[in-house]
């Protein structure tokens, strides 16, 4: 089996680094071939379409932006190869929706190894979000999700201070922290009146929302995991085809969502149900994220639409120890021990 590891070496003060010796030192049976190249955020397309092409499983490891943007170039490959994820981020929502991030807290490589030795898949729904406007057109992928409104505020104002305290050493909690302080600047300028903008979608979804109306929050989900775990739905599936998408009147009740980890009932009418397919026009500018990654702003007169662009491979994690004990049955000491395969980093 052709196996890649994609590392970002800046996730999570040098865990990346730190990852590319443990990978090294692991002993993969010696049918795993494993290669290990290193992110280059000026080169990653290009990075991909070589090092992937051909590969078995794509293991990425860092936080959502890094699985973002590799995730992007892979659902252009045809075929693409399984995908799995290390999280290494801040948030790291998608591992945590995937069982992934349960999965290496538990047992790290040792999970990776057994989940490729049972070798049992599923599929990542990937979607496109088009936005057309009088000057042009532009186009994202993502697989976890997608907001305009307030958390991409908070996502621009996060990336500006996240450049700023980069160099600084910190556990992930308390890098997580910082998040509170864009997140209030945007509340309170919620309250002014100063942070919502006019919507109108298009489209069979809640007839009664279908005139123009202010909002403070659109967002789309793919996954049962949101604000870095702090909100989970379980009911969310990432592989069924459909796309759940919840709209917040105000930046208060988007935070109490997050707070109490809970989003509206599919009755009340901020839920828009989940949709194949969803279509929205922006009558004033708005901040986008999508996977947690900056897009700036959707200008004002915006013809969007989002739908499904392919599902992906996704190898599925052991969740726990029993799982792996079960998997490792019938395997022999002589296979077990077998000598690792080269794993030196490289950028190519």
């Amino acid at each position: 089996m052709e196996c890649l590891f994609f590392i970002n070496p800046r996730s999570g003060t040098d865990a990346g680094k730190q990852l590319s010796e443990e990978i090294e030192n692991f002993h993969f049976p010696s049918v795993v071939s494993k290669q290990v190249v290193f992110t280059d955020p000026e080169r990653l397309e290009s990075q991909v379409y070589s090092c992937a092409s051909g590969k078995d499983l794509v293991i990425i490891c860092g936080g959502d932006g890094t699985i973002n943007s590799i995730i992007a170039c892979l659902s252009r490959m045809d075929p693409a190869p399984a995908a799995a994820f290390i999280p290494l981020g801040t948030g790291n929502d998608i591992a945590r929706a995937t069982g992934w991030y349960v999965s290496w807290k538990k047992m790290g490589l040792d999970g990776i190894y057994h989940a490729i030795k049972r070798g049992k898949t599923t599929s990542l729904d990937i979607w496109e979000l088009s936005a057309d406007y009088e000057t042009g057109n532009k186009k994202w992928i993502f697989c976890a999700y997608a907001g305009l409104g307030c958390d991409g505020r908070i996502c621009s104002s996060f990336s500006r201070m996240e450049r700023a305290i980069r160099q600084i050493p910190m556990p992930q909690p308390i890098r997580k922290f910082f998040y509170i302080i864009p997140g209030l600047s945007t509340f309170f300028a919620d309250i002014a009146g100063g942070n919502k903008f006019l919507l109108q979608l298009d489209g069979p979804v809640n007839n009664h929302l279908q005139s123009p109306f202010r909002a403070a929050q659109l967002l789309f989900l793919n996954v049962s995991s949101y604000a870095g775990g702090t909100m989970r739905l379980e009911r969310i599936d990432h592989s069924d085809g459909k796309l759940d998408a919840f709209l917040f009147r105000s930046c208060l009740s988007y935070v109490l969502a997050i707070l109490f980890s809970k989003l509206p009932g599919t009755s009340g009418p901020a839920a828009m149900g989940a949709e194949t397919c969803f279509r929205f026009n922006i009558l004033e500018d708005v901040f986008l994220q999508v996977d947690g990654e900056v897009c700036g702003r959707l200008p004002e007169g915006s013809r969007c639409v989002i739908r499904q662009q392919r599902s992906l491979p996704l190898l599925k994690p052991l969740k726990d120890d029993l799982a792996r004990n079960r998997s490792s049955a019938g395997l022999s000491k002589k296979y077990a021990k077998s000598p690792a395969g080269a794993a030196k980093p490289i950028v190519t």
